[in-house]
This record gives C-alpha cells, sequence and structure tokens, in this order.
C-alpha cells in the first residue's frame, strides 16, 4: 500500500506589490518672466496628466504653459484661468521613466507687491493603459512677486534705453500689455500710456 511522504514546507515569503508612482512638485520659479516649471519624476511611462496650480490669494493669472518633457515629446497643452493644465499625446506618445521639468506654466502678475502661496492640486496621471498612477504632491510654495519701479520695462532693476524701446514698443501694440507691463508703462499713473510716459521715463534715465 501506498504512503504518504512528508514534505518539508519552507517559510512563507512576503511579497510586496508596489504601486508605480510619480512625484510632482514645483520647481523653480522666474517671477521676472513669470515662469512656474513643474517637475516629474516618474517609475513607468505617463501619457497623461492634469492639475491645478492654485495661487492664495489669487494673485496670479496662468497665460498658457508649454516646453519641459511634454513639450520635447509632442503632448498637447492646454490651460484656463482656474489654473487647471492637461497635457496628452494625440499619437500615442509617451514621456519616459526618468524626471525632469514635465511642463513651464506661464503667468501674469495682478498684484505686483503682493505675497502669494503656490499649491498644486486635483493631481491625475495616466500610465500607457490608462490607469491613474499614485502621485506624491510637493509642498506649497511661497513666493514673493515683483516690487515694480516705474519705467522698468524689463523687470532688470535698472532704467536705460532698452527700456525706452520697450515703452514705445507697448504703446504701438497695446493690446499685448500684461497687468505688470502696464504698471511699469504707466509712469504718470493716469491708467493711460502714452508719449507722456515716455518723456517722464527719458527723464529719469538722464537724472532730470
Amino acid at each position: 500500500s501506498g504512503s504518504a511522504l512528508g514534505v518539508d514546507v519552507g517559510d512563507c515569503q512576503d511579497i510586496e506589490l508596489t504601486n508605480p508612482s510619480v512625484d510632482l512638485n514645483i520647481g523653480d520659479i522666474d517671477v521676472n518672466s513669470g515662469v512656474i516649471s513643474i517637475d516629474l519624476t516618474n517609475q513607468i511611462a505617463v501619457s497623461g496628466f492634469q492639475f491645478s496650480l492654485s495661487d492664495y490669494p489669487d494673485y496670479i493669472s496662468i497665460t498658457g504653459a508649454g516646453g519641459g518633457l511634454a513639450g520635447s515629446y509632442g503632448f498637447s497643452t492646454s490651460t484656463n484661468e482656474s489654473g487647471t493644465i492637461i497635457g496628452f499625446s494625440l499619437s500615442g506618445a509617451q514621456i519616459p521613466v526618468g524626471s525632469g521639468t514635465l511642463i513651464d506654466i506661464y503667468f501674469d502678475t495682478d498684484n505686483p507687491d503682493g505675497v502669494t502661496s503656490l499649491c498644486l492640486e486635483d493631481v491625475i496621471i495616466s500610465d500607457p493603459s490608462g490607469v491613474a498612477l499614485g502621485v506624491n504632491i510637493g509642498d506649497c510654495q511661497e513666493i514673493e512677486l515683483l516690487s515694480i519701479i516705474l519705467g522698468d520695462m524689463n523687470f532688470d532693476g535698472s532704467l536705460d534705453v532698452l527700456d525706452v524701446v520697450s515703452l514705445v514698443n507697448i504703446i504701438l501694440n497695446s493690446e499685448d500689455v500684461s497687468p505688470s507691463e502696464f504698471i511699469a508703462a504707466d509712469i504718470n499713473e493716469d491708467s493711460s500710456i502714452n508719449v507722456m510716459d515716455v518723456v517722464l521715463l527719458v527723464n529719469l534715465i538722464i537724472g532730470d
């Protein structure tokens, strides 16, 4: 008759199941140029992203987004006035595993002398299968906005002929003026930009 054989069963092994994740952080902020970089570190390819960049107490306005890894891999990007940024590829392109600047966000300053806190919210990152990845969201960043010098059109802290050229160009192309540029250009603070501001700027440069 058959007999049962002894079986040596080894110890159980714990298997750690990891959920691929991404880190999303606010990176470099160039207040003078109005650019905020959003940095990404991803453990799996990314095929789409959506998030909101909020500022409290609402001193900046998002005007667009582009560049970064999203631009390099041909993603289509869109923004709205409330600060939502969305990016995806119409051709199925993916951002490969790695780290770098995901996208640059462009903004205008509505309250140049204020301090605001920037935060990433409502983040969704998609893998190539349309599955949401785990996201580690970086801390909010507090920034001091421009302290505008009247006439300093390029915000470099000095008044010179470059500012005169910029001011004249603004007068000729007034539809392209940002809120910060308007404040700097309106030297006599009469809520309009014209040749009187040019004369005042020249006087400031030559010391009259």
